[in-house]
């Protein structure tokens, strides 16, 4: 699974809004044509901090808001105070603790609870959640830091990713989810943590949510 970055939507739509085109923009911020074809493109994944700079300083943005991990005021709609890109939606960012309990809240709208936010495109329910991945359990795909977009909605799949609450932890972990007939197990993917064993999952365990959609900041 590729991490899904909004950078180049972003910085697509800022130009569009300033009317401004690829070549015109290399030339104003003073970065080769090519790199900045490839940042709009979305074919670099990993841009360089020191090529982000320049064009988040000419749009008048921060880095986090061209990444996407924070919203822009001025591109939002005058009927909506929300960052209002196609089809992106406001999701919660939660503490584990909380993930467990999260199925409690469907009652109550997630931005009534959370005042820490991140904003998707992806197609999920209004009871989704974010997550900060906090241990090293998941890489290298899911490194400390990536946030997890987890809709508890989503239908879980065979070797898709899951939240889990074990009856014996603690807090919800984050697992590669393997179905084998009627049974369900449980594995970390990281190298490191070859020695922990598939766990099987226990009437008792609950399901949190499945992954809709990561995000890294390389910054």
């Amino acid at each position: 699974m590729k991490p899904i970055s909004p950078l180049c939507e972003i910085l697509s739509r800022l130009m569009f809004e300033k009317k401004i085109r690829t070549a015109e923009l290399a030339r104003r911020v003073n970065l080769p044509q090519p790199t900045v074809h490839r940042i709009v493109t979305g074919s670099s994944p990993k841009p360089h901090r020191s090529s982000l700079l320049p064009l988040a300083e000419f749009f008048g943005v921060s880095i986090e808001q061209l990444r996407g991990f924070a919203p822009i005021p001025w591109l939002t709609l005058p009927e909506n105070t929300r960052m209002t890109l196609a089809g992106w939606q406001e999701v919660p960012i939660i503490a584990w603790e909380e993930a467990a309990y999260w199925h409690h809240y469907a009652a109550q709208p997630p931005q009534a609870i959370s005042s820490n936010n991140l904003f998707t495109d992806a197609k999920i329910s209004n009871h989704s959640f974010v997550l900060r991945m906090n241990d090293a359990s998941m890489a290298p795909l899911f490194p400390i830091g990536t946030f997890l977009i987890v809709d508890p909605e989503k239908s879980v799949k065979d070797r898709g990713f899951v939240v889990v609450k074990l009856k014996e932890t603690p807090l919800p972990v984050f697992r590669q989810l393997l179905i084998d007939g009627s049974q369900r197990y449980i594995k970390p993917i990281s190298p490191e943590f070859e020695h922990f064993s598939m766990t099987p999952l226990k009437e008792e365990d609950y399901i949190c949510g499945t992954l809709a959609q990561m995000k890294i900041n390389f910054a």
